[in-house]
């Protein structure tokens, strides 16, 4: 079973060429028996899945954020930060895919914002069992200021090599999330 994402989100969610279908997730691919919700890389430029009427060539996205748990023994416990700047509105919305696969080591992010000395908490996400990307939409109140950062925090109960977090396709969005649809 992966330990990390083996695909961008844009991959997973985007129509296959050439023949304009969706990725038909969870499948299998003997000898593995294993549910795969990731399209299957063969080199930089070419990865596929299964679709309704055969194999798909996916999107390939740009880039996605992987966080590899540093090595050693003892707790996994680091936070990554990005400016917002110019935010106009009192609430906002935040809308991510994250990847945090270990259900048996207390593994999570927390998300939130900061300026200076004050933060505040936006959303908690917690490993899934289903290995896959996840997706979270959360309203929050932004701070007072225009500009302010952004913080990832990755934790988990034990460090080791083979675990990755992922963050993709982060979007503030200056309107509550029940303002759009897409």
């Amino acid at each position: 079973n992966p330990t990390q994402p083996l695909s961008d989100v844009t991959s997973i969610l985007s129509m296959t060429s050439p023949n304009n279908e969706y990725c038909e997730f969870p499948y299998q691919d003997p000898p593995e028996s294993w549910d795969m919700y990731f399209c299957q890389r063969y080199s930089n430029t070419s990865y596929t899945c299964p679709t309704a009427s055969g194999v798909g060539q996916c999107s390939i996205g740009c880039q996605f954020a992987k966080i590899r748990a540093s090595d050693g023994v003892g707790v996994f416990d680091q936070t990554y930060t990005t400016k917002v700047r110019n935010s106009s509105s009192t609430i906002q919305c935040l809308d991510f895919y994250y990847y945090v696969p270990d259900i048996f080591n207390n593994a999570k992010m927390q998300v939130g914002w900061k300026v200076g000395t004050d933060t505040e908490q936006i959303v908690e996400v917690i490993a899934q069992s289903e290995n896959k990307w996840q997706h979270n939409r959360s309203n929050f109140m932004s701070p007072a200021s225009s500009s302010y950062e952004l913080t990832f925090r990755m934790m988990r109960d034990v460090s080791g090599f083979s675990f990755h977090f992922g963050l993709d396709e982060i979007t503030i969005f200056d309107q509550p999330c029940g303002m759009f649809y897409y």
